[in-house]
């Protein structure tokens, strides 16, 4: 049934859901090993960033995250029922109002139809809500992020380029003022009026924003940088001062006060 908890009190809720691979170890890919892509390609390893691109689109559709994660091959019409069916029960089970997508341009396009036409036909009509879907594509490419966004597959996605815009004139003062200013003008319309996009400033791929917005922008103000130099060793510690928490207001004033639904990565709130 619905989660009634929630809804009581004016809530929505979504899940983030992650259907472009399994763990070597999870039944369905000892079952069927034939539904994913095999972890090769041109006779080396098809690991994204390693023997296969994480961006052209044909390797990046079918490239193992890690040499651990299986890739589905949703070209196999078995493997996509099975995995739309897995999303529908979650959406059954739950009551949820809609999903984060993971990874949208590392899956086929037709899996994305192929739910959306789902929860219009099965989820919809019963909860009477708009089931809302939100992509996660990882580029600072508008295009790219655009292709998916339209009634038969994506309502919006994660606004990467936007983040990017921001995080250079707001936090890392790369950029003047008047660039974001010009970008957002053009961002505003860009994915079309029925679009509902997710903008940001941090999130779980990106190191603490608070260190972007020091007075010495941290990784010299790259805002693509994973910050992944900083994990182990070296690891940043709280800004003195005032001004990098000013800044990093500033960019959630912006995230408030514009189109599109705001997410705030946990933490982030209060500078961690």
């Amino acid at each position: 049934g619905r989660m009634n908890v929630y809804d009581e009190h004016g809530f929505r809720v979504i899940l983030d859901y992650a259907m472009n691979h399994v763990h070597k170890d999870a039944q369905v890919y000892k079952d069927h090993s034939d539904w994913f892509w095999p972890n090769s390609w041109g006779g080396g390893n098809c690991v994204c960033g390693e023997g296969c691109s994480w961006d052209v689109p044909e390797q990046a559709r079918r490239c193992w995250f890690r040499d651990y994660l299986p890739d589905f091959n949703f070209t196999n019409a078995e493997a996509r029922k099975y995995s739309v069916d897995n999303a529908l029960w979650w959406i059954q089970q739950t009551g949820i109002d809609g999903f984060r997508l993971d990874a949208v341009k590392h899956i086929e396009d037709q899996w994305l139809i192929d739910l959306r036409s789902r929860v219009k036909a099965e989820i919809e009509p019963t909860s009477g809500d708009h089931f809302y879907m939100v992509g996660e594509t990882y580029t600072g490419d508008q295009g790219t992020i655009k292709k998916y966004v339209s009634p038969s597959m994506l309502d919006g996605q994660f606004d990467f380029p936007a983040r990017a815009q921001l995080a250079n004139a707001v936090l890392a003062r790369k950029s003047p003022m008047t660039d974001l200013e010009g970008f957002m003008n053009g961002n505003d319309s860009y994915y079309g009026a029925s679009a509902i996009m997710s903008t940001f400033v941090g999130n779980h791929d990106l190191p603490r924003v608070i260190h972007m917005a020091e007075d010495n922008p941290a990784y010299g103000g790259n805002v693509w940088d994973s910050g992944k130099s900083n994990n182990w060793s070296n690891q940043p510690t709280q800004p003195a001062g005032t001004s990098a928490y000013e800044r990093l207001a500033t960019a959630f004033t912006v995230l408030f006060t514009t189109k599109g639904i705001p997410l705030v990565y946990y933490g982030d709130e209060v500078a961690m």
